[in-house]
């Protein structure tokens, strides 16, 4: 029995998946570009820190959800990915936007939505 949509579905899906992960990036060097033009000078040395961790933590979140899954395209064996793996993908995302607060003006609204956008592929992710 063929269910129409489906194969939209899958590919509106899939469409949405590789625009998120293209933007994650892009938002998180848009969000370094601001800190180190701006934000360094504007806040105390320790928010500064945790504003570039938030974004280094981003940045490894979406290598962490990323590489995987090109490596299975190109036919690697991807049996590292395990329980341990998606939660420390998953707690990745929540310290990225826990950290992301410590930015100001635009770099924190980018981080932010870099961190969010993790969490969403993670979650995007987990089949049940």
């Amino acid at each position: 029995m063929t269910v129409y949509g489906t194969t939209s579905m899958a590919v509106s899906h899939g469409l949405i998946w590789l625009g998120a992960a293209l933007a994650i990036p892009a938002l998180a060097i848009l969000a370094y570009r601001g800190w180190a033009r701006g934000v360094r000078e504007q806040v105390a040395r320790w928010r500064s820190t945790l504003g570039v961790m938030s974004i280094a933590f981003t940045f490894l979140g979406w290598i962490g959800l990323v590489v995987p899954f090109i490596f299975g395209l190109m036919g690697f064996n991807v049996d590292f990915v395990g329980s341990t793996w998606i939660t420390a993908l998953f707690y990745f995302g929540v310290i990225a936007i826990s950290l992301a607060f410590a930015l100001r003006g635009t770099s924190r609204v980018q981080a932010l939505l870099a961190g969010l956008l993790v969490l969403a592929l993670w979650f995007a992710g987990i089949n049940i």
